[in-house]
């Protein structure tokens, strides 16, 4: 009678496992494809991350760079400045030094003429 039971027994489990297994196949697949989903949104995710991050790292190293350059324009404006400033004092001290130099000559010319005789004038 004992194994009656248990063949009874097995029966029965085969049956319900007849039952759950479309099931189990089932709930294995959907596993299978909500893994794979989630799988696929972390790495969308993580690839958007990526993107997020090198577009950050790209525009924070555009900002250095158009910062350098800023630094850089603003350096050559100060040196052209003052080479403008030092060309405009030279150009300053020239004409100062050309205007006295026009000056000492002219006096020079005038008083030399004023004490110099004339040649024939007032020789008799």
């Amino acid at each position: 009678m004992r194994g009656v039971f248990v063949e009874g027994e097995l029966h029965r489990a085969a049956v319900v496992v007849a039952r759950l297994v479309p099931g189990m196949v089932t709930a294995i697949i959907a596993d299978i494809m909500i893994s794979t989903i989630i799988r696929a949104m972390t790495h969308t995710v993580g690839l958007a991350y990526i993107m997020v991050c090198t577009v950050v790292r790209a525009t924070t190293a555009i900002g250095a760079t158009v910062a350098t350059v800023a630094a850089m324009a603003a350096a050559f404006t100060a040196v052209a400045a003052t080479a403008m400033t030092t060309a405009a004092t030279a150009a300053t001290s020239t004409a100062a030094a050309t205007t006295s130099a026009a000056a000492t000559t002219s006096t020079a010319t005038s008083t030399s003429a004023s004490t110099t005789p004339l040649l024939g004038v007032g020789a008799r």
